[in-house]
């Protein structure tokens, strides 16, 4: 049954006068009369008695009164029911994330502005960016773009950089250089992103011009695992200096020595489903990361 002849109902009844009825519900006397005429109808039973300009409940009408009002009742506390729920959507942002610190540094930004916003993080390795569902299961993500084959997601790049560190143990010999070139680097043991994974693809593009593989000794799926090797001074880890800034965190014992005369476009981007309706707190997030975008980009 429809709620808009019940609430004609109880509304007539309540004022016991169909013109002030209708006037409270905004529809001519008319379409009150007709409206209930049709409840009554469906019924099969006359729910008013008719004296005069009055209009009053007859016996089923009194009887029936009662269930119309739980009825209307039952289905406010629906519909309050559902706004609650949309809210909390609303205020819900699920995030992959395949940066680490770099969305580290951005959540926290973001909440710190929006601290009505519950926000779930799950860790995806680089790896595994074409397994990332952003169709059903995450609102947006965070990675790197390079070598990225996702023609079906729209992006938003955040940060990018062309210039690359080797970060090495503070009792390295390479420490205490200004700069290193590639040619040094070649025959010196690496720590590597696992194969398959953006640092890894870097890696092996760097070593091309030099006409050799590099040799690696220590392999990571993530910025927080390459910190044991380098800990115990294993090797040299190569990272784009914009990634290098927030991953330092993790390795307190080393430090990063700019690689001369290497250019790598290195980029790490927003990515969100086209085709997944974004919530209040994506659209938020979106909003945050364009301007933190055009900030960083001012600051370069």
């Amino acid at each position: 049954m429809e709620l808009h002849p019940l609430l004609y109902f109880v509304t007539v009844a309540r004022t016991g006068n169909l013109t002030r009825a209708a006037q409270q519900l905004r529809i001519s006397p008319p379409a009150l009369s007709s409206a209930i005429r049709r409840l009554e109808g469906s019924l099969g039973v006359s729910l008013f008695r008719r004296t005069g300009r009055s209009i009053v409940l007859n016996t089923y009408g009194e009887a029936y009164l009662p269930y119309a009002e739980q009825m209307l009742a039952v289905s406010r506390e629906g519909l309050e029911r559902l706004h609650q729920l949309q809210e909390q959507e609303d205020r819900r942002l699920v995030l992959a994330d395949m940066t680490h610190a770099f969305a580290s540094h951005l959540i926290s930004e973001f909440l710190k502005q929006h601290p009505e916003i519950t926000l779930r993080r799950t860790y995806v390795a680089p790896g595994d960016c074409r397994s990332i569902d952003l169709d059903k299961t995450y609102d947006l993500a965070i990675g790197s773009t390079n070598g990225f084959d996702r023609p079906d997601l729209l992006t938003l790049r955040l940060r990018a950089g062309r210039s690359i560190v080797a970060i090495v143990h503070r009792s390295h010999p390479l420490a205490a250089r200004s700069e290193v070139s590639m040619e040094e680097l070649a025959a010196l043991p690496m720590i590597a992103y696992a194969e398959g994974q953006p640092g890894r693809s870097m890696l092996l593009r760097l070593f091309e011009p030099l006409g050799r593989q590099p040799y690696i000794i220590y392999e990571g799926n993530t910025p927080h695992a390459m910190a044991p090797a380098l800990s115990r001074n294993l090797g040299i880890f190569l990272q784009p200096s914009h990634t290098a800034q927030f991953n330092m965190r993790f390795y307190p014992d080393c430090v990063s020595v700019p690689v001369r005369h290497v250019h790598y476009e290195a980029n790490t981007s927003l990515l969100w489903s086209p085709d997944r309706p974004q919530t209040h707190a994506a659209r938020l997030f979106c909003e945050f990361c364009r301007k933190y975008c055009a900030a960083a980009s001012e600051e370069e």
